[in-house]
């Protein structure tokens, strides 16, 4: 358990390319914004849950969801708005308007779905004295770094890693992780020194769990079909 006062955040702006309304859209009869919110709260580890948006809509989703919404600038809403001046702008309204400093901010972006309670809880009590903790899934052996090439514009081939002999063997290939985009812990601290959700001494936590990151209306449809598997089998 954080050493302080910690508080979810949701950052839920209204626009998106890939699925037009993304934050707005339903699985399970529930909008991907209500379903981060609602993840928070059945933890009962927050002081605070916040949703950060610049549309009206998604404000008042969130509030009938449980969340307070902290109203972001146009500057913040755009393609290319980093979601680090996301969790300053909040952090920064927070203090000023409510008078409220977490020590510990949980970043859960509406575009995981799948993610659980308990991989929350998990991914808090694994902070410890770490900078910040991320969830990571593991990369299947055929989509291992040292399989993977780039291809230049003439056709040619490239290792991603460079300097590694072709071809690979099987026995070289150890296990590796990417970031899944489930659950990011932070402490408020490290954040505001290096303004990173990782800081210098991140911890990862690897899910097992099938997860879908929200980026086509295709992984829409699999989350939707994703999360009837998991009520068929009774979690």
């Amino acid at each position: 358990m954080p050493d302080g006062p910690a508080f979810a955040l949701v950052p839920a702006r209204l626009g998106s390319k890939g699925v037009p309304g993304k934050n707005l859209r339903r699985i399970g009869g529930v909008s991907l914004t209500a379903l981060a919110v609602r993840c928070a709260r059945a933890t009962e580890l927050f002081e605070r849950i916040v949703v950060s948006t610049d549309g009206a809509e998604i404000a008042a989703e969130s509030r009938s969801a449980g969340a307070e919404v902290v109203m972001r600038p146009a500057a913040l809403a755009s393609d290319e708005a980093d979601v680090l001046d996301v969790i300053a702008h909040t952090l920064d309204v927070l203090a000023a308007e409510r008078r409220f400093t977490p020590t510990v901010v949980v970043l859960l972006e509406p575009s995981s779905p799948l993610r659980t309670p308990d991989m929350v809880r998990a991914a808090v009590d694994a902070l410890g004295d770490a900078d910040a903790v991320f969830t990571v899934s593991e990369v299947p052996r055929r989509f291992h770094g040292l399989k993977q090439f780039q291809i230049d514009e003439d056709g040619y081939a490239h290792r991603v890693l460079r300097d590694v002999p072709m071809p690979v063997r099987r026995q070289e290939l150890g296990t590796t992780f990417v970031q899944n985009g489930a659950v990011y812990v932070l402490r408020t601290s490290m954040f505001r020194a290096h303004h990173s959700v990782f800081g210098p001494k991140p911890r990862a936590l690897a899910v097992t769990a099938r997860l879908v990151n929200i980026d086509t209306l295709e992984d829409l449809a699999e989350a939707e079909r994703l999360l009837r598997d998991r009520e068929h089998a009774g979690f």
